[in-house]
């Protein structure tokens, strides 16, 4: 009675402290993402747009066949701004129309979630809507990854650690503060590995984890493509397993199971046929911008700067060159202290038991590897592999690690295990040592404490490095940096003609503008032709121009542009960016007194004052009233 009472007890403590925990962490999501994050993503305007945009993807022509080009060269009323991100009256459960909206580039569920949620809230915008979601989404993630790792380990306090350094990473709140479907993408993996593992410990309830896992999979396949190599890498490792145990029923069984749930996922969205096409494509494009091995590289090293605040600027050449020049200094410590101890009594002993204690080692680290840590570690390598060869990961610059997110809570359960393995191993060894030295130690029967000891400073050295060191991609605070006024700080008034560097981002620009009066959509290049069309402007009120800043990006041409080529970045590349940097000043006066003289011949014209510098998601362009 009295170790059920304890067990209880023990029990309930678990559940305080967990949930005292995810309340701290959730209070922290909120804090980072009302009080610290001061910009957004376009991605995150689609995401609206997606979900609450009747039969309208886009404004622009973001993923548009052949750059076609929508709500252009015309005065459109400010209104379609809100009818972009919200849902109107008559549009509400239109869920037919997210499917429409989505074209096979995404699986619908978190969208269908979020169109949800707005409709009971009719011609209204708020970041609650999707914050929400990935709040209930993060709770439920940190149950399942503290469920797993408890099984995983046979340890409620390595579970609660785990769940104390991911909640409080960096990666772990950019995952739940970003308003994607990388949220939902997240617990869907964490869930799906979690019922793997049941399936692989239970075995004598393999049909109904196998369900479980069979509805984890298929809700998986709706969250994000990138779930397919998840699932893949995840069911192959497991088919694998049962061919190693010759299990052959077990083995079809379950690799029915996962075709029959990616089957239901391509008749629930048949659609994504398209994007894997797409993708197919894509790769050999990617492998030509860059190179794969460049990318990778790229890829590695930002996912593991914002994982835990380091910079990893070890190659592999670099570590082979390490462990090389580190075995030849052991070598030549070892052969002359082997000669000088070669008559030894103890020493021949020792030399004489290596093997058997070799054999001891080895076998106790068999003992902790589970199947779920080597799929986990291929299910990295494979992810990263695949995104390195299918995205343009230098382009997309530090924003590419959101493809990363699933794959951050698996990497700090294979680190907290690996330096428990380590510290478990290192303390059998010095107790072997103090054994030989005293016959009684005070080690032994205080490993648990000494491992718990050394993981929990670990976590908290880890946490530390990561406030302090990791960069906060998805905080968007260096856009705001050198400009002097907010696209959303201008009157709502008025009217705007934009001028952008790329069209597309009027769809970043859908939230700043919302309320405006009416607004003329272009590019800075196309906007010098297209007089006869802008002086339809029927306003009454004020006009703004919003005009991209020209750099020397322009000089040289745009990225695109070096698609072509094998390598992108060579000693000429870097001499026409120098020269291009040297020039900058003079190309803006020309650029601006080119279109001061247009802005002038303009009917409806009556002043060019400059109001400021503003950014378009990370653009800057110059603000002038132009009546």
């Amino acid at each position: 009675m009295q170790k059920i009472m304890k067990k209880m007890s023990s029990g309930g403590v678990v559940i305080i402290v967990l949930t005292i925990l995810i309340a701290a962490q959730v209070f922290n999501l909120i804090h980072c993402f009302f009080n610290e994050k001061k910009g957004y993503h376009s991605d995150e305007m689609y995401t609206y747009g997606y979900a609450n945009g009747y039969d309208m993807t886009f404004l622009s022509n973001a993923g548009l066949p052949n750059n076609e080009r929508i709500n252009d060269n015309e005065w459109i009323s400010g209104d379609l701004f809100l009818e972009y991100l919200s849902v109107e009256e008559d549009e509400r459960f239109a869920y037919m129309s997210i499917i429409r909206n989505e074209r096979g580039v995404h699986p619908p569920l978190y969208f269908i979630l979020l169109h949800t949620i707005s409709s009971f809230f009719p011609g209204k915008f708020s970041w609650w809507f999707g914050f929400s979601i990935n709040l209930v989404l993060f709770v439920l993630t940190q149950i399942f990854l503290f469920l797993f790792v408890r099984r995983l380990a046979k340890s409620s306090f390595i579970g609660i650690l785990l769940c104390l350094l991911y909640g409080f990473s960096q990666g772990g709140i950019n995952t739940f503060i970003y308003i994607r479907m990388y949220s939902i993408l997240t617990f869907f993996c964490v869930l799906t590995m979690y019922f793997h593992l049941r399936l692989y410990e239970e075995e004598e309830k393999f049909g109904r984890n196998l369900k479980l896992v069979f509805v984890a999979t298929l809700f998986g396949f709706l969250t994000h493509l990138y779930f397919a190599v998840f699932a893949g890498v995840l069911s192959a490792c497991f088919c694998v397993y049962y061919l190693i145990k010759k299990n052959y029923k077990r083995m079809f069984q379950y690799g029915i199971s996962e075709l029959f749930a990616l089957a239901g996922f391509l008749i629930i969205h048949p659609y994504v046929l398209n994007e894997f096409f797409a993708i197919t494509e894509k790769t050999e494009q990617v492998s030509r911008y860059a190179g794969f091995g460049f990318e990778f590289r790229s890829l590695c090293r930002l996912a593991y700067c914002e994982l835990t605040g380091m910079k990893l600027t070890l190659t592999l050449i670099d570590v082979g060159i390490f462990f090389f020049v580190l075995g030849i200094v052991l070598l030549g410590i070892a052969i002359p202290a082997a000669f000088l101890l070669r008559n030894e009594k103890w020493f021949r002993e020792f030399v004489k038991k290596i093997p058997k204690k070799m054999k001891g080692y080895i076998a106790y680290l068999k003992t902790r590897v589970n199947l779920l840590i080597v799929c986990a570690v291929v299910i990295i390598t494979a992810t990263l592999v695949v995104i390195a060869k299918t995205t343009y990961v230098y382009a997309m610059g530090t924003p590419v690690t959101r493809y990363v997110f699933n794959l951050y809570p698996f990497c700090f359960v294979i680190l907290i295990l690996v330096v428990k393995v380590i510290t478990k191993l290192l303390i059998k060894v010095l107790t072997n040592v103090i054994k030989r030295i005293k016959q009684k130690s005070e080690v032994i029967g205080r490993t648990d404490w000494c491992v718990k000891i050394v993981l929990v400073i670990v976590s908290v050295a880890l946490l530390v490095n990561i406030y302090y060191k990791a960069p906060r991609s998805f905080y968007y605070q260096s856009d705001y940096y050198g400009v002097d006024v907010q696209v959303q700080d201008l009157p709502r008034d008025a009217s705007y003609i934009l001028a952008l560097k790329e069209y597309w981002l009027i769809d970043w620009l859908a939230l700043s503008l919302c309320g405006v009066e009416s607004f003329y959509a272009t590019t800075q290049d196309d906007l010098l032709m297209q007089t006869e069309m802008l002086e339809k402007f029927e306003g009454k009120g004020d006009v703004y121009l919003l005009l991209a800043v020209p750099s020397w990006k322009d000089m040289i041409g745009s990225q695109e542009s070096q698609m072509s080529e094998d390598v992108i970045m060579d000693e000429s590349f870097y001499q026409m960016v120098d020269e291009a940097m040297n020039n900058e000043n003079e190309l803006t006066q020309e650029f601006l007194k080119t279109y001061e003289e247009y802005v002038d011949g303009l009917s409806f014209s009556e002043e060019f004052t400059f109001v400021g510098l503003t950014q378009v998601f990370a653009r800057k362009a110059f603000v002038f009233k132009i009546r």
